[in-house]
Parts: C-alpha cells; sequence; structure tokens
C-alpha cells in the first residue's frame, strides 16, 4: 500500500483559488489606493492606452494652466504700477492747479515744487519697477527700434508682430496742419475794448481786452488758459495768432465776439477754423492721419506713428525687433507665443506735443509753476493719455489673452477630467466590498485547506492502526 505525498485534486483547487482571492484583494485596494480603475494594460490594454493619453494632455494643459496664472502674476504687476504712476501724476496736476490764477507765494510755489519733484521720483522708481527680475515700464519691454530718425518721426508704438522683425516705411504726402486764426492790432495793442469767448479743443474760456493791451499782455492771459482750451496765442508784429495746440480735423479754434470789436481773419472765414490731417503713403497702403498720428494695421502688424509738425517727404525704413517684449505661452500649443509689449513710462517719455514730466521737475524748462502753470498742466494731461493708451495696451491683454486662455484650458481641463472619471474613477464601495469579501472567502479557503491538512496528516495513522501495526 503506497501514501501519496502529493495534494490532491481538491487541494489544488483551493489553492488556485486561494491565489485568486488574494490577487483579487490586492488589485481591489490597490485601486482604492490609486483612485484608478485600470492601473496596468494588463487590467484593460484598451481602456489604459486611452487613458494614458487623457492623462498626459491633462498634463499638458495643466503645465499651460501654470504658466498662464505665471503670466497674470505679471501683468497684473505692471497694472498695478501703472495705477500707481497714474496717481503721481494726478498729484503733480493738482500741485499745479494750486497756482491756476497765479496767486501762491513764492514759499507756496517751493513746496508745490518740492511735491511735484517727489512724484516725478515716484513716477521714475515706479517705471523700474522689477517683476522676476525684468523691468517692466521702462521700455526694457518694449520693441526695439532701429533707423528711426527723431526729425521725423516724433514718436512709434508697436503694439504686434506677426515675426521678430518688421520694416515701417513710406511717405508722407501732406503734413498736417492746426486750426489758426489771426488778430491784427496796431502798433503792438489791442486797437479796441472786448470780451470774446475762446474755444479749443479742450473747453471755452472767455478773455477780456482793452484798447490799452499790448498783444503780449493779451497772449499771456490766453496763454494761461491753455490747458483749458487747448489754444495757445503767440505775438508776430502786429498779429496776435491763435493756435490750437493739436493738429488735425479734431482740432478747432474759434472765437465768438461778446462785446466791443475783435476781428479775426483765417480759417473758415466766420471766426472759426479747423486742423487739416496728414496723409501717408505707408507700407505699401494709403493712410489718412488722426493729424500727424497713423493708426496702422499691416496682416497682424500693428503699430502707430505720429510725424513730426510740419514733415512731409520720404521718411527713414524703421526696423522693430521684437528680442525685449513680454513672451509668453499661453496655449497647449508650444510654437503659440502671445507677446506684450510695454511702453516706457519713465517721466523723460511721458507727455506730448506741451512738453515733457521732467521738464516740470526742479532745474526744467517748465518747472516753478507761476507763468509755467498752463504748460505744464497739459503736459500732465497729455502724459495720462499716453499713459491711458498704455494701460490699454496691458489692460487688453489680460483681459482679452490670458483670461480668454485661462477660460479656455480651464473648460478643457475639465471636460479631461470628466472623461477620466468616465473610463477611469474607482467604485469606492464597490472596491471595498470586494476587498472585503475576497478576504473573507480567501480566510474560509485557508480554513478548508487547513482541515483538509489535518485530515491527511491523520491518514497514516488510522491506516496502521486498521492493519493493527499499533
Amino acid at each position: 500500500m503506497r501514501i501519496s505525498a502529493s495534494l490532491s485534486g481538491f487541494q489544488l483547487q483551493l489553492l488556485q483559488q486561494l491565489d485568486f482571492l488574494n490577487t483579487a484583494a490586492t488589485t481591489s485596494a490597490f485601486r482604492l489606493a490609486t483612485g484608478k480603475n485600470v492601473n496596468t494594460p494588463h487590467d484593460d490594454p484598451a481602456a489604459f492606452a486611452q487613458t494614458s493619453s487623457l492623462e498626459q494632455q491633462s498634463n499638458i494643459v495643466g503645465h499651460t494652466l501654470a504658466q498662464v496664472q505665471s503670466a497674470s502674476g505679471v501683468v497684473s504687476q505692471a497694472q498695478l504700477a501703472a495705477d500707481e504712476i497714474r496717481t503721481q501724476l494726478t498729484t503733480i496736476r493738482d500741485a499745479l492747479l494750486t497756482d491756476e490764477a497765479q496767486a501762491l507765494t513764492a514759499d507756496d510755489r517751493a513746496a508745490k515744487q518740492a511735491e511735484i519733484d517727489l512724484a516725478i521720483d515716484e513716477i521714475n522708481d515706479l517705471a523700474g519697477t522689477e517683476v522676476n527680475g525684468r523691468r517692466l515700464l521702462d521700455g526694457s519691454a518694449d520693441y526695439r527700434l532701429q533707423g528711426l530718425n527723431h526729425s521725423q518721426v516724433r514718436k512709434l508704438d508697436v503694439f504686434s508682430s506677426r515675426g521678430a522683425t518688421q520694416t515701417i516705411s513710406g511717405s508722407v504726402t501732406q503734413a498736417a496742419e492746426q486750426a489758426s486764426l489771426t488778430y491784427t492790432g496796431a502798433g503792438g495793442q489791442i486797437t479796441d475794448d472786448a470780451s470774446f469767448t475762446l474755444t479749443g479743443r479742450l473747453g471755452t474760456e472767455t478773455v477780456g481786452v482793452s484798447a490799452t493791451d499790448t498783444l503780449a499782455a493779451a497772449a499771456d492771459v490766453i496763454n494761461l488758459a491753455s490747458h483749458g482750451t487747448g489754444v495757445v496765442a503767440t505775438v508776430n508784429g502786429d498779429d496776435l495768432v491763435f493756435t490750437s495746440v493739436t493738429y488735425g480735423s479734431n482740432a478747432n479754434v474759434a472765437i465768438e465776439i461778446q462785446s466791443g470789436t475783435f476781428a479775426v481773419t483765417g480759417g473758415n472765414g466766420d471766426g472759426t477754423a479747423d486742423g487739416v490731417d496728414a496723409l501717408a503713403d505707408i507700407n505699401g497702403r494709403s493712410l489718412t492721419g488722426d493729424g500727424n498720428r497713423f493708426n496702422a494695421n499691416d496682416n497682424g502688424f500693428r503699430f502707430a506713428i505720429e510725424f513730426e509738425g510740419g514733415f512731409t517727404g520720404t521718411f527713414n525704413t524703421v526696423t522693430t525687433d521684437d528680442s525685449d517684449v513680454l513672451k509668453f505661452t499661453l496655449s497647449t500649443d508650444l510654437g503659440d507665443i502671445s507677446k506684450l509689449s510695454v511702453a516706457n513710462l519713465r517721466a523723460a517719455r511721458l507727455g506730448g506735443l506741451s512738453g515733457r514730466i521732467d521738464q516740470l521737475a526742479s532745474g526744467g524748462k517748465l518747472a516753478g509753476l507761476n507763468t509755467n502753470t498752463s504748460q505744464a498742466v497739459r503736459v500732465v494731461d497729455e502724459a495720462l493719455s499716453q499713459l491711458t493708451l498704455a494701460e490699454a495696451s496691458v489692460d487688453s491683454f489680460a483681459d482679452v489673452t490670458i483670461a480668454t486662455s485661462e477660460s479656455l484650458l480651464d473648460g478643457l481641463q475639465a471636460n479631461l477630467e470628466d472623461t477620466l472619471t468616465s473610463i477611469n474613477a474607482v467604485n469606492k464601495d464597490l472596491e471595498t466590498l470586494k476587498v472585503v469579501q475576497n478576504k473573507t472567502l480567501s480566510a474560509n479557503t485557508l480554513a478548508a485547506l487547513s482541515l483538509l491538512n489535518q485530515q491527511q496528516a491523520s491518514t497514516p495513522a488510522l491506516v496502521y492502526q486498521l492493519a493493527g501495526l499499533e
């Protein structure tokens, strides 16, 4: 008689069952730990390939969203600094207006000048604001311009470009003109008493003159109110010439007599005059300017070029370079780069036809308030207009480019996550139940094996007893 030491078929079945139950319990526990239904190709080859692709896309979207948030932080810093520059310009304007009536004492003017100097210093400090180690508002993040002739071009702003470099060329065929009216006196004086309203682009002022006034004195009165009218006066022999500060069809001068005699000539022949816009051929296109300023869009290359008053003819070709502009990846397409140029907002670059903000500082030709006040206010107003354009460019980038990218990426991320959830989300309740059930069945299987082992161990003794060997 032979007693086999090998496992019975039933024992093998139990061991296989035990292995299956332990594997199933481990798989469910792993799914609970990872939160994924498919963790390896073995689980479901097709689903694994699909989820791997979706997860890769989700990672790319997540990385791009981080870039968008970084760009938003940079642009927000630029916006805050520009807002502070506006605050400082308003401070300067308020200080100037305290001497609008020429009533301040010398000490008062010195105190106000000190306020203006501090504000100008603060503007320059703000223009040097660094974000991530890079200055933003001092021209360091603007397009480089090569070949610009400042005797021809007063200002050139580039807003966007198709490539790294672009060129601007052409000619001004008609110069812009200011609006102008002329009063003719005699012997350098006003000839009659009169009261009239003077109207320009900025508003209206009432002016009174008398026959004892010199033309120069009358010009001074008019110029002290130029920040309210946008009209300045000059004396040329016996002529008192009224001229708009700005150029173009939006510039105007009007004189309406309230009392007395004050005859003017020129313009439209009725006491009014309008400016004339410049005409130019730029990059092969015929354009009409806003005064001397031309806004151009050459197939995505957007820029504004303003010529010096009176300039006509061919201007030097200008090459633009985007090496310094801010560049951001705001799309999952790594080749899609968004650019933002930020204008130079230092005091020496802020202003317009009336002058620059740095000229209002102590030692500058428009410092000291007093008779400089009106022109200085005009400079501030022109600087504020310039700042508004710069802010509009930055705000547009923030509100349109960044916000749109963020919204699209958020939506894409949500769709990817929803798809992944529908394919690969773990049913926690079901998997937990499977773990418990499989562990219970595993324990029962172990108990059955133990019982079989006990029975198998007792078989030889039983055989010996039946054979009478014990």
